[in-house]
Formats: structure tokens, sequence, C-alpha cells
């Protein structure tokens, strides 16, 4: 800091500056979110470290060679690992529901996306009794009455296609999943799962029932993400990339939980009942799911994260 007594814009940068590159070290980031405000002989200010406001002032000194109160250091020096410590997710922390909803928000032909699906797919065959409480939801927009996605017009018609399946022939849903999951092709799939597929088309029909359903996922990507934190910083969003997973209302991470295998699916999803049900007892694979399209649920080039944005 400067031995002189300096201006509050000057003060603002030097505080800065110093908290970020000599106490912060890159670990965090620091900023003002309030202040310098002259008061009683002192500078106050309030301290905004990662996008948080801290709950308390600080002051500085005119000349601006002494911080107080030095009790800020706690969390100005606190280590990544006891940042860690306190954010550590276990079952006991999460939501509790009667009915729990495990949500998977993917698009269709991105790997992570069929890698999630996968794990959803073979959740629900190994333990039937948890098929209920599995939701995938999918991401992309509506423009003109038609389905946009990331990845093109290919996935956007993909996407509506596994939507309506969902919504109007439900039973075959997780059935033409698994067919599609091995080869992407839709074409045969559609004959192997049995679809109705003029009801499919129906169903597909410029602003018709199937971008009505899929405006239903869009809006509530949208309520999921209406929050401060997302606005401020899309990495806290709840709905980021594909896959995004969401219990009971609150966004969650496989990687809490042993990260993309079905073990880790299922003992995320019955940690979301209130009483546990008798068939979380039940112990699935351990592997991570396959990447993309493959003839088999795991493989060598299987992959612990990674999703689209």
């Amino acid at each position: 800091f400067m031995k002189e007594r300096i201006s509050p814009e000057k003060l603002s940068e030097d505080v800065v500056n110093y908290l970020n590159e000599e106490i912060l070290e890159g670990e965090s980031t620091a900023s003002l979110s309030e202040g310098p405000i002259l008061e009683n002989g002192l500078y106050k200010i309030k301290l905004n470290i990662d996008g948080t406001e801290l709950s308390y002032y600080s002051y500085i000194t005119l000349d601006g060679k002494m911080l107080f109160p030095y009790g800020s250091d706690v969390m100005l020096l606190q280590s990544q690992e006891e940042k860690e410590e306190e954010k550590a997710v276990s079952c006991e922390t999460l939501r509790k529901e009667e009915n729990p909803s495990l949500e998977a928000f993917v698009v269709s032909y991105c790997p992570y996306g069929t890698q999630m699906q996968r794990i959803f797919v073979e959740v629900a065959d190994k333990i039937p009794a948890l098929r209920d409480y599995l939701n995938i939801k999918y991401m992309g927009n509506v423009e003109d009455g038609v389905v946009q996605s990331m990845h093109g017009q290919e996935e956007a018609e993909e996407n509506l296609i596994q939507i309506c399946i969902r919504e109007e022939q439900s039973d075959k849903f997780f059935p033409y999943l698994s067919c599609f999951l091995k080869e992407g092709d839709g074409a045969g799939c559609l004959k192997a799962a049995n679809i109705d597929e003029a009801a499919l088309d129906a169903c597909q029909e410029d602003s018709g029932r199937g971008v009505k359903y899929a405006q239903a996922d869009f809006a509530l990507i949208t309520e999921y993400n209406n929050t401060e934190e997302c606005k401020n910083d899309p990495n806290r969003c709840a709905i980021g990339g594909s896959p995004s997973l969401v219990l009971n209302n609150e966004p969650v991470s496989e990687f809490d939980f042993g990260g993309r295998t079905a073990e880790a699916l299922k003992t995320l999803l019955c940690c979301g009942f209130v009483e546990e049900s008798s068939v979380c007892q039940n112990i699935l694979s351990t592997e991570q799911a396959a990447v993309g399209f493959s003839p088999s649920y795991s493989s060598e080039e299987s992959a612990s994260g990674g999703s689209c944005n």
C-alpha cells in the first residue's frame, strides 16, 4: 500500500490488487461490492469473494497502510481444501421426497449426454422399480415454432423424437434409447422398439404437441437457472452443459457419489427418498459408462467426466 493518504479511487485499485496478488494468489478472486466510504477517519469497504459478498465491513486507514478487522483473513486465507470440505455433499445433505425425481438434462448427440442416458437406461433395466423416478429432459430452444439444439438440426430432430416417445409412448422410451445409444440408428430403433410411427409423426408436426413438450423442458431449465448466482456466473447455473443433473429440484453432481456409473446414479437417486426403498440395496456396475454411441455399457474409452456446452 502507499504511504501517503490516497484517494478512494486509488485505494480501491490498490486494495483489490493487494488481496488478489498477495493474499489470495489466484485461489479466489476479490472485488469491492461497496465503498470506500469515509467514516470516522477511516475508509469503510465491503468485499466480494468469488461472487459472494462478505457479511461484514472492513476498514482501511486513510494512508492505506492498515486493513482491519484482521479477522477477515480467516476467510481470505482459507485453503482450497477447507473450502471443499465446507461444500462436501453426502446422502444426508440432499433434499428428500416421498417420490423423488432425478432429472438428467441432455442433448441427443452429445457424447457425454448419451453417456448419461446410457446410465439411466442401465439403472432402469437392472432395477425396474426405480424407472418412474428417472426423468430425461432435453436442452435447446424454440425459434419460429421449430426446436433448435446446440449441435444442429439433426440433433434437434432427434431430441424431438425422443421427447415425443417419452410423452406419448412412455413404455417404449427406454427400449428405444437402449437401441439408439448403440449406433445412433434412429430409423432402425423406431422399428426395434415397436414405435407407432404415425403417432410419432403427428407429435412432431410444426408447432404441434412435440414442440409444446419441448418448450416445457426448456422452461424448466430457465426456472432452475433463475438465480442470482447463475446470472452473475454461468458456471454456477444448475443447468449448464449436457449432461446436468437435478434431484428433487436441486442441482446435484454424480461425481460426489462415484462419477458416471450406474451404481453412483442409483445411490444418488436413492438418497432422494424420505425412506429408502429396499431395491436400493441392489449393487450395480461401478464401471464408468461408455461415451458416445457404443454397443456395450462400458468400453476401454469410457471417460469419467465431460460435458457439451
